[in-house]
């Protein structure tokens, strides 16, 4: 995981590569536990930061 940590965030040595890579673990948590696809997750967050419309998804559980 260490490797895979340190791809993913770039420099992981340094503090915004660790708050990108502290960051993304945490969304990749989220869903796991949410029973949620990361991927399609991310792909959702890209396609709606392109359109300005991010804060229509959330990791926040809705319950009902």
């Amino acid at each position: 995981m260490a490797v895979t940590k340190g791809q993913v965030a770039g420099d992981s040595r340094s503090w915004s590569g660790f708050r990108r890579s502290a960051i993304l673990l945490s969304v990749i948590q989220s869903c796991r536990v949410q029973g949620r696809s990361v991927l399609d997750f991310l792909r959702r967050s890209l396609s709606l930061a392109v359109r300005t419309r991010s804060h229509e998804l959330s990791l926040i559980p809705v319950f009902e």
